[in-house]
């Protein structure tokens, strides 16, 4: 797994079960290279916001040419939130307790409203419909390709554009 450029997770606990997890690389669109920062003032503190270990791992990988924090909870952000800057949030709305379009209500509070990108597995609730419905965050409807991930880095971050990606390209939501 490891020579595809993927990883293993291991979790057991005595008594609960064991879960493996295998996070394998995301095939890349062949029209889009990544560009790799030339200096380290060229990464972007990035939180991804996703209960789902295997999809916030993914991401991380995707965005690996960024500072990278992953929360599996809601209030981890909001910590983060409040101890140093944040330039992008890929928040989950389909978190537990605290759920997306509360934590969105938060983050909104705190002035970072215009920094998340909001995504989503499957809606469940006729709430987040609504709230997915009326906000103007941009949206990653999974799956995504790197190419879309790539336009929303170039619209939210104003990175250099990427070959492939132009601003015709981004997905206004």
């Amino acid at each position: 797994v490891r020579e595809h450029g993927g990883d293993i997770e291991i979790q057991s606990e005595l008594g609960h079960g064991t879960c493996v997890s295998l996070i394998l690389p995301v095939a890349r669109d062949k029209t889009v290279s990544v560009v790799q920062p030339t200096s380290l003032l060229d990464r972007r503190c990035v939180v991804v916001v996703d209960n789902d270990m295997l999809v916030a791992r993914a991401l991380q990988r995707l965005l690996r040419r960024h500072e990278v924090t992953v929360c599996s909870r809601s209030s981890d952000v909001l910590d983060i939130a409040q101890a140093r800057d944040i330039d992008l949030i890929i928040l989950d709305v389909t978190m537990p307790g605290l759920d997306g379009p509360a934590l969105f209500g938060c983050l909104d509070g705190l002035g970072l409203g215009d920094r998340v990108v909001l995504t989503a597995g499957r809606v469940t609730t006729a709430a987040t419909r609504e709230f997915l419905a009326q906000s103007a965050s941009p949206r990653l409807e999974r799956p995504f390709s790197q190419a879309e991930l790539d336009a929303i880095l170039v619209r939210m971050l104003d990175e250099p554009s990427l070959p492939g990606v132009t601003l015709d390209t981004v997905p206004q939501i």
